[in-house]
């Protein structure tokens, strides 16, 4: 918002978290942008919101959803906080999503890494990097 760029975020989960963050901003006399409400799918209203402004950020809930696969039909990027035990399954999801969308670049962040299991880490680590198209980082 700096640099001139206008941004509308997106919720598509029914948890408060965004809304309590945007609420913050707003207490603290930040900048504020659009919030807008979208539920099921989300793809149309994202483009739509992409013809208006020049990001878009779209809060997804923190699992599988419809509103997560619709959304990565049309993103540019996906940014992901992950837990290890979930990274088959993102990893389902991302390459699936890619077959639509094959701009879709992701980064994901795992997090809740036991620090003392190094072996495990490890094992994660070689099975992500793997991954086609997918930035990783580590986060206890």
């Amino acid at each position: 918002m700096k640099k001139g760029k206008t941004v509308t975020v997106v919720k598509t989960d029914n948890n408060n978290s965004i809304s309590d963050w945007y609420e913050e901003r707003k207490q603290r006399k930040l900048p504020l942008f659009p919030l807008v409400e979208s539920f099921g799918k989300v793809k149309d209203k994202i483009i739509l919101l992409n013809k208006r402004s020049d990001i878009v950020i779209v809060d997804t809930a923190g699992y599988d959803s419809p509103e997560l696969r619709s959304a990565l039909q049309c993103a540019d990027l996906l940014i992901s906080p992950v837990r290890p035990l979930a990274a088959t399954e993102v990893n389902s999801i991302i390459k699936q999503a890619q077959v639509l969308n094959p701009k879709l670049e992701a980064r994901v962040l795992f997090y809740r890494c036991k620090p003392n299991h190094h072996k495990e880490r490890m094992e994660l680590y070689n099975y992500i990097t793997t991954w086609p198209l997918i930035a990783i980082g580590f986060n206890r």
